[in-house]
């Protein structure tokens, strides 16, 4: 089962906490008895069995502060796809995943490796280079982090907020295992024109985000102790 989707299944910080700790008390389904929309969410950003990483969409989900070249500041989200795509992907949920409520764990039929997916990239990467379009949609910012334009469990609307091709990314060959296990990665790190927007309280829409500046930071300081 992979990852992907347009949304979080969490509005805020609070939210996620409320299932963390159902979760640890093995009561994870009475957060979807009370939020049903994010049962939909849920589901909407797994992909079952997909043919291959590079089929998939990949969607910044949050609001990315943008300064444009006039110096105005407004809100950002991106999206990464293969230069040919429409948007479409592949190991979309169906009714038989929906039955086995919230159980991610392979199909009894599937016998593929753990690390097909891995694998399979390494091979087309063998055969030659993958092209990715990095698009940006773009919207006005408001001071208020509770306003809806931040709720990471909302797409923007496509027409009112269209997609724009931002750049042109190209994959030739892998990294060893060995070095791709070592990179860390941190969304605070970025130029002054770009950043995390902060929040005041844990149910700003902005929660999310601005806490995962400081987890990726303290999961890069463990990573480095493994190593």
């Amino acid at each position: 089962m992979s990852s992907a989707g347009v949304t979080t299944v969490w509005a805020h910080v609070a939210m996620f906490k409320e299932r963390l700790l159902l979760t640890m008390k093995k009561k994870l389904p009475e957060f979807y008895d009370r939020y049903p929309d994010a049962l939909d969410r849920y589901y909407g950003g797994l992909r079952r069995a997909p043919d291959s990483y590079a089929s998939l969409v990949y969607y910044s989900k949050i609001n990315t502060r943008f300064v444009g070249t006039d110096g105005v500041a407004r809100s950002a989200r991106f999206r990464l796809l293969q230069w040919d795509s429409d948007g479409s992907e592949p190991g979309q949920m169906t009714q038989r995943d929906r039955d086995g409520f919230l159980d991610t764990e392979r199909w009894p039929e599937e016998k593929r490796a753990k690390d097909s997916l891995r694998n399979e990239l390494k091979q087309r990467l063998g055969q030659g280079k993958i092209n990715y379009r990095l698009q940006i949609a773009i919207r006005d910012s408001v001071d208020d982090y509770s306003d809806s334009s931040y709720d990471p469990t909302r797409a923007w609307d496509e027409q009112q907020f269209p997609w724009r091709d931002l750049a042109r990314i190209i994959l030739t060959d892998p990294l060893e295992d060995e070095v791709t296990e070592a990179l860390e990665f941190n969304i605070a790190n970025a130029p002054a024109s770009l950043g995390v927007f902060k929040a005041g309280r844990s149910t700003d829409f902005t929660s999310v985000g601005h806490l995962r500046t400081t987890l990726y930071k303290r999961s890069a300081w463990a990573r480095r102790l493994r190593r």
